[in-house]
């Protein structure tokens, strides 16, 4: 079944005679197509150039391969549930302050309890008030939840589906792209990373054939984005009606 698809981003990448390989997250909505040489999603460039060029590709590839896994998670656990956590005084130990906050959330839902954290502010250089992203799962308790967090303001948003829950993902992800690596760009809960299905195909042609053939059945919209980065097409659909994630 060829879907109808909308939001179709650029350009199709150029036909090549390279070999692809197709990786299906149907827990995160995903399909993605990726030359075989780039397979491994390192940016492949020659070692004769020099360190200084090099680094900025790097940095980038770096926070692209974290900002596909904290927005893979969030979608395969539903984590529609952004909360900003805020400081009212300075903190000795962000990290210990969140982390308890997880702690004494956990009542609040059945487990396992999935999450994510994005710290910011605490980075060298940062413009920022230190402060974190959480997010959770819909919980019909918010204002319980939120209470937990005794440290400063707490601001909620509700991301009702999977593209909202992707759109905040990438909000929460802008400042990935770091020079060093000396810190986690986010923490997450264990268990939240997707089963990957892994299907290889001579050319890009056959490639989106296998891409058709491999959507869920009765998903009737996708969207398809062609980044141009490293030849790569990903696909994007919407796991459960809206009305029935909340």
């Amino acid at each position: 079944m060829t879907l109808n698809s909308h939001n179709q981003n650029n350009e199709l990448p150029p036909i090549t005679d390279d070999t692809y390989v197709i990786y299906i997250r149907e827990e995160s909505g995903t399909l993605t197509i990726v030359p075989e040489e780039c397979s491994d999603h390192q940016t492949k460039l020659s070692e004769h150039v020099k360190r200084d060029e090099r680094l900025p590709q790097t940095i980038k590839s770096a926070a692209r391969q974290s900002r596909a896994r904290l927005r893979n998670h969030a979608v395969s656990r539903s984590l529609g549930i952004c909360m900003t956590l805020t400081y009212r005084d300075v903190t000795d130990d962000p990290n210990s302050d969140v982390t308890a906050f997880i702690d004494d959330v956990r009542g609040f839902y059945p487990p396992p309890l999935h999450w994510i954290i994005v710290t910011e502010g605490v980075q060298e250089g940062s413009d920022h008030r230190p402060h974190h992203h959480v997010l959770l799962p819909f919980n019909s308790n918010l204002h319980k939840v939120a209470s937990q967090w005794p440290h400063g303001d707490i601001h909620v948003g509700i991301n009702p589906n999977d593209e909202s829950i992707r759109r905040v993902a990438n909000y929460v992800s802008k400042e990935f792209e770091r020079p060093t690596g000396d810190q986690p760009r986010f923490r997450a809960s264990r268990g939240g990373r997707p089963k990957k299905k892994v299907i290889h195909a001579s050319s890009l042609d056959e490639a989106i054939n296998v891409a058709n053939s491999q959507l869920p059945e009765g998903i009737d919209a996708y969207t398809s984005n062609y980044p141009g980065i490293n030849g790569r097409i990903t696909y994007y659909w919407e796991r459960t009606p809206q009305e029935d994630m909340w």
